[in-house]
């Protein structure tokens, strides 16, 4: 999540050069898979050959035979095959990198809160099977043979829980190669130059670092995603907002609203980042960019649950700027979703403690501007306890009513966390234990977006004019990387045919796949980032977004 797959991409781009083929591995992917993905670049190499034509290898190291990848890449063959020589591999891998103590037991104390230890609870059951089996002295090697396989996933499961990321050691000669990209977080540019980069549109947290007021890279990004999504989406969707504005004598926003947004949006962004990095002591890959971009992206949607919730209610809200109160509940709510629900109890009060901290000290430079735009949370539990949880809440009221439907808490985060996630074609992962009212919370949003359903509570819903359709893939330790590639192609084909629906690939039972040889998961990095490729009527291949839900009984 720290830009290596798209800043490929973007150099190509910026040298006009043909777009880079993406090939994204994964450990089930075998040295005749990844020919078969390479057959296009190599005809198109050999049929152009005074064009430089770039294939990227994304995640290349988790693949499990990693030898291949080196003869790919360095001997530049595969199976015996010669590749083109206008052929340039880029090759990109994640770090072989353990967590410390601190780091795995902080990562241990929040996922015992949510989930049971699959590796641990395997690892016991299976010693208990194989002790009986070998009572049965008939049974005795079989059961000795599938035991043994038992306790090794077992245990690849729990070492791999130790790795950052699971990717394989590769050879001497590829580190050869090797290049640290580095970190947005830890890379600096001059505030003088940041405010050049951004125009000047945005009032940036700087932090002192040798001397010099400095911006991460990180911050840079964030206010970029911010300004695109003010201009494509804020200023033209909400006519609450726009109408609070003439109100305000700023017809645009432009001539400061708009900046405190993105400045005081910004700051939040980095406080977040850097409070998850704190608490996991100093891990810094249990945030990246795209939890930047979630959050984000999930304003608008919230924008506009608010403005559906008007129109249902036909009731004027007390705010005398209706608009300016619905986008600073939403900025909250977008914060709860990515941050906040990832953490367990104690950290989520100190997290919503130096979140209204910093949001008081960011709005304090904007006097100009309509007090209630962004105005400062009253305390750390409005954040949650009232503006989240009043959302929540109506949604689930919004639901059909199911005997035995218990409006608890673990039932409205999970509405509205998955609600958000589906309508913005995000990926989503809920952990907790059995009980806790995880497929509950799809079947009811299925049932409230089903136009056939006769509850009128579920108006809501329907005046988004869409209906989720779930299509589920059951995992097991067995599950590879094309089962989950089947099933999202089944979701994108179908999601693709009819724009009023909202095609989910649901994981059940995700975590008991961590550890697992076959490595399904790593499918996913392309399915999130790119979409799922479906072949076209033309002949050419498409990518269709679609929302990925994991759900596990197991911590991940």
């Amino acid at each position: 999540g720290c830009g290596k797959t798209v800043g490929v991409e973007a150099f190509a781009r910026l040298t006009a050069m043909h777009a880079p083929y993406v090939i994204n591995v994964n450990g089930g992917m075998t040295a005749a898979r990844l020919l078969e993905q390479l057959e296009a670049a190599i005809a198109e190499a050999t049929d152009v050959p005074e064009r430089t034509i770039v294939v990227q290898l994304d995640e290349v190291n988790t693949m499990a035979d990693t030898w291949t990848a080196k003869e790919l890449v360095l001997d530049r063959c595969i199976l015996g095959r010669r590749v083109p020589p206008n052929i340039v591999f880029v090759a990109i891998m994640n770090p072989t990198r353990k967590r410390t103590d601190a780091q795995q037991a902080a990562l241990d104390a929040v996922d015992s809160l949510g989930g049971l230890n699959y590796a641990e609870m395997s690892a016991e059951a299976k010693t208990a099977a194989g002790d009986a089996a070998q009572r049965d002295e008939d049974d005795e090697a079989v059961a000795d043979a599938e035991t043994s396989n038992d306790k090794e996933d077992a245990a690849a499961a729990q070492r791999s829980r130790r790795f950052v990321y699971q990717v394989q050691p590769c050879a001497d000669a590829i580190m050869a190669y090797a290049w640290d990209f580095g970190s947005a977080a830890t890379n600096y540019s001059t505030l003088e130059t940041a405010l050049k980069v951004t125009h000047n549109r945005t009032r940036l947290p700087a932090l002192a670092n040798k001397g010099q007021e400095r911006i991460t890279d990180e911050v840079l990004f964030a206010e970029s995603v911010l300004d695109w999504v003010v201009r494509m989406k804020l200023k033209s969707a909400s006519r609450t907002l726009a109408a609070d504005f003439r109100a305000a004598n700023d017809r645009d926003g432009d001539k400061e609203h708009w900046r405190a947004f993105r400045s005081i949006v910004c700051t939040l962004l980095g406080v977040s980042q850097d409070f998850l990095r704190q608490t996991f002591h100093g891990d810094g890959s249990v945030v990246s960019m795209r939890d930047m971009v979630r959050t984000v992206k999930f304003i608008p949607f919230i924008m506009e649950c608010y403005e559906r919730r008007a129109e249902v209610s036909g009731v004027a809200t007390a705010d005398a700027h209706p608009g300016f109160a619905a986008l600073s509940a939403s900025v909250q709510i977008a914060f709860v979703l990515v941050y906040y629900l990832r953490l367990d109890a104690a950290r989520r009060q100190e997290y919503l403690n130096r979140l209204q901290a910093e949001w008081q000290n960011a709005r304090a430079p904007f006097k100009d501007i309509a007090s209630d735009f962004l105005a400062v949370p009253a305390s750390a539990y409005d954040i949650y306890g009232r503006t989240f949880d009043n959302l929540a809440e109506y949604l689930c009221g919004c639901l059909p009513q199911a005997d035995g439907l218990a409006v608890n808490e673990a039932l409205k985060e999970n509405v509205l966390s998955m609600f958000a996630a589906f309508m913005t074609r995000q990926p989503h992962f809920i952990v907790g234990r059995p009980g806790s009212s995880k497929t509950r919370s799809v079947e009811s949003l299925i049932a409230a977006t089903d136009p056939n359903t006769a509850a009128t509570q579920c108006e809501f819903f329907r005046r988004f004019g869409v209906r989720i359709q779930k299509f589920v893939l059951q995992c097991s330790r067995h599950t590879t990387a094309d089962d989950v590639l089947r099933v999202a192609k089944a979701a994108a084909k179908f999601q693709r045919e009819r724009n009023d629906m909202v095609c989910v690939l649901v994981l059940e039972e995700v975590g008991v796949t961590i550890g697992s040889r076959h490595n399904p998961l790593m499918m996913l990095h392309s399915l999130i980032d790119h979409g799922v490729p479906v072949d076209a009527q033309d002949g050419t291949v498409k990518l269709i977004r679609i929302p990925i839900l994991g759900v596990s009984n197991w911590m991940l």
